[in-house]
């Protein structure tokens, strides 16, 4: 009996190691598989093979899928690398187009200010010749009016001299006009530039009258110069100041009645000259004050002896006594007459 009875306890101890064999390999097969790495699974299911267990359906599956996640993991980061790559190309190229873009806004600004200059530079070529047209009016005028009075009248030496001299003076002046304009041509910026230098206005106001007395005369207009003679010296450019008074009287001039008078007054104060110019004309509207200084600006006011009137005169003047640091001021009555008054400093 014995015998038997350890027979059965063998045969029960046979089939617990049976029992505890199948449930090791069961639980193994059973593993959680999110629990471990790709290398882990594929160790686990080949480990599986070598051993000769059995690999269920799932561990293929899951062997495949790993395969296909990293080949497309690789394929994945070979075109991040090549998008990386890329993008920086792009950046780099940004960064040149940037700059492309910088330079190009700069030569942009550059070109802007270059045809803002050269059309400021035509206007001003413009203006200056509209001047330049304007100075050669008076004296040609004038040369004219000399040369009737030495074709026309029985003359003595002396006046025979004084129109020679003034006639040599006009061909002066209407020869430093050419030169201006030859200047003006020749320059590729030009500017009208105005050179002080210390002058008493009295000769200037002398020449000025002297230049006009015909004109005067063969309208029956007195001038009478009342400018002081002691006057201190001003820094003056003496050209441009002789041709603005030569306008403002030849102006006064031209729009005075028969039988009247144009005045000249010059004083000063401590800190100014004042030049006075006045006449008993035929005066100007609130309208035609207002506008006087204007270029070009066409006065309803006629001229008395039909002469033309261009519009410019008034607007050099103002130009010329400004650019000297001065001022220029107009009162007028329609009807009664006009004065201009001129303040230059004494001080440049």
């Amino acid at each position: 009996m014995s015998f038997i009875f350890y027979l059965i306890l063998l045969g029960i101890c046979f089939l617990l190691g049976l029992f505890a064999i199948y449930l090791a390999l069961y639980t193994n097969s059973a593993l959680p598989l999110q629990n471990l790495g790709t290398k882990d699974l594929l160790s686990t299911a080949a480990l599986r093979l070598k051993h000769g267990t059995s690999a269920n359906i799932n561990d293929f599956k899951l062997m495949e899928a790993i395969a296909e996640l990293e080949t497309e993991n690789n394929l994945l980061k070979a075109k991040i690398q090549a998008q990386y790559s890329q993008n920086i190309s792009l950046l780099r190229h940004n960064d040149d187009l940037n700059k492309i873009v910088d330079e190009l806004a700069q030569e942009k600004q550059k070109l802007y200010a270059r045809k803002k200059q050269l059309e400021e530079l035509q206007v001003r070529k413009d203006e200056l010749f509209a001047i330049i047209i304007h100075d050669l009016k008076n004296p040609a005028h004038a040369l004219k009016g000399f040369v009737e009075i030495l074709s026309s009248y029985q003359l003595n030496a002396d006046e025979q001299q004084s129109i020679m001299l003034n006639l040599v003076k006009l061909s002066n002046r209407i020869v430093e006009i050419a030169q201006s304009i030859s200047t003006i041509i020749a320059q590729a910026e030009n500017t009208e530039n105005i050179l002080l230098k210390p002058k008493h206005i009295k000769p200037i106001i002398d020449e000025v009258c002297n230049q006009n007395k015909l004109y005067a005369e063969s309208k029956k207009v007195q001038i009478v110069n009342n400018s002081s003679p002691d006057t201190p010296l001003i820094p003056m450019d003496e050209f441009k100041i002789e041709k603005a008074l030569e306008n403002l009287v030849n102006n006064a001039i031209k729009f005075a009645r028969e039988e009247t008078v144009v005045q000249l007054i010059s004083f000063f104060d401590s800190s100014k000259v004042i030049i006075e110019i006045s006449d008993n004309g035929v005066g100007m509207s609130h309208e035609d004050v207002s506008m006087a200084f204007n270029r070009g600006g066409k006065l309803t006011a006629q001229p008395t002896g039909n002469e033309t009137s261009s519009g410019l005169g008034l607007w050099i003047v103002k130009n010329i006594i400004e650019g000297h640091g001065g001022s220029v001021h107009l009162e007028s009555r329609l009807g009664i007459g006009t004065k201009f008054t001129i303040r230059l400093p004494i001080k440049s």
